[in-house]
């Protein structure tokens, strides 16, 4: 049935799930915009504003981010700090924050953790193969995704959008899972998120890369990486984004096995910067393809020079820096 022919039970179901809702669209009783709910929310003086239930509803379901929204997000605070996800034993049913009571599916974790504010999450993903997991704008401004291990937990992601972070001013930090996609992409990051990976492999893609990473984000590699199968390039930044790889405290040892890349191991263009900190980066194998391609963008090797990139081709360079 569509929202629109039973908005009474809709506003119901929404109310139940959050008593600070329930308290504001008791006063909403008139018709005036919701729109003018904006400045007297965030001032705290909303007492005085009412509006319809039903009219209040459909402003929140509205597509798209407005100060309403956002206030009301932020005084709807998570229930708990960590949440555990188990294909094997889980029900999305039960309450998730406990590794006796499980979520089942990373669909239904980012969909009801996306209501809630918080400083900081943790979810707990154990293993087994999933689709993909998607953060996307919410009022949660750090999550830590710890999975049972690489080739244990597994995205095997089946939309083009892939293992997407795309949030502004999110931080994200995973490790220990395998990503690959038989559709698309695989990892994504975007819209100023920060990222930080570690023991994390990457599979073969059906498109574009292993890591993409656009629109003036930041992506963060360490630990002990592995880089399998077929792809368009490892990694890619893009649209004013930036890869660090390793750094002080935190080394990387990236592997290749049976890798092979279309475009090439390493990419960036558009105002894209792909930097390895020196001395704390070590490649083993040798992917097939070209090593990198730059343009209009920044590949800082620290000195190293264009053949310590691992490729089967030598790279090419049109208008960008290679250092």
């Amino acid at each position: 049935m569509a929202l629109a022919d039973n908005i009474n039970a809709a506003a119901a179901a929404l109310v139940a799930e959050n008593t600070t809702l329930q308290a504001l669209i008791a006063q909403f009783q008139s018709t005036i915009p919701a729109e003018a709910l904006v400045a007297d929310i965030i001032a705290g003086t909303a007492d005085n504003l009412y509006i319809s239930p039903a009219k209040f509803l459909a402003f929140l379901q509205a597509p798209g981010t407005n100060a309403v929204k956002q206030a009301i997000s932020q005084t709807n605070t998570a229930p708990a700090n960590a949440f555990f996800i188990n294909p094997a034993i889980g029900s999305d049913s039960n309450p998730g924050t406990a590794a006796t009571a499980p979520w089942k599916t990373t669909d239904h974790a980012a969909s009801y953790l996306s209501q809630f504010s918080s400083p900081g999450l943790t979810l707990n993903i154990a293993a087994g193969t999933y689709d993909n997991l998607t953060l996307g704008a919410s009022g949660i401004s750090n999550w830590i995704v710890n999975c049972a291990g690489a080739g244990q937990t597994i995205f095997n992601t089946q939309s083009p959008t892939g293992f997407s972070v795309s949030a502004v001013n999110t931080n994200l930090s995973l490790s220990g899972c395998t990503i690959q996609s038989s559709a698309g992409s695989g990892l994504i990051a975007d819209q100023s998120a920060v990222v930080h990976i570690s023991n994390c492999n990457f599979g073969p893609t059906a498109a574009n890369g292993q890591i993409d990473v656009n629109g003036a984000a930041a992506l963060y590699l360490k630990g002990n990486v592995q880089a399998s199968g077929a792809s368009g390039w490892f990694a890619d930044a893009a649209q004013g984004a930036s890869i660090i790889f390793g750094g002080v405290g935190a080394p990387l040892a990236l592997s290749y096995s049976g890798s092979s890349y279309a475009i090439a191991n390493m990419c960036c263009g558009a105002a894209g910067t792909l930097s390895f900190a020196s001395g704390y980066v070590t490649f083993n194998g040798t992917p097939t393809g070209k090593r990198f391609a730059i343009e209009f963008a920044e590949l800082n090797t620290q000195g190293q020079g264009e053949y310590w990139i691992p490729g089967t081709i030598a790279g090419t360079n049109t208008n960008g820096l290679l250092k």
